[in-house]
């Protein structure tokens, strides 16, 4: 998995709450603009475009996405 693109349509998935996350632009790591996965390690993250996560069994972040349920 390569964490080095910067395409602002990738997305960061919480493996551990099933919760899909923006990606940070411009950062090499899987950041979020929330900051709900800078501090999780790397094997409980996966990247891919946020379409490829949002799924039935996943939740948008409320903090990074305006079209969800927020906090």
């Amino acid at each position: 998995m390569s964490c080095l693109s910067n395409d602002p349509m990738d997305g960061v998935l919480n493996e551990a709450s099933n919760t899909v996350h923006k990606q940070e632009v411009g950062k090499q790591t899987l950041e979020s603009p929330c900051g709900a996965t800078n501090n999780l390690s790397k094997d409980q993250l996966s990247q891919a475009t946020i379409d490829q996560l949002v799924s039935t069994t996943t939740t948008k972040c409320g903090r990074c996405f305006e079209d969800s349920g927020g906090y």
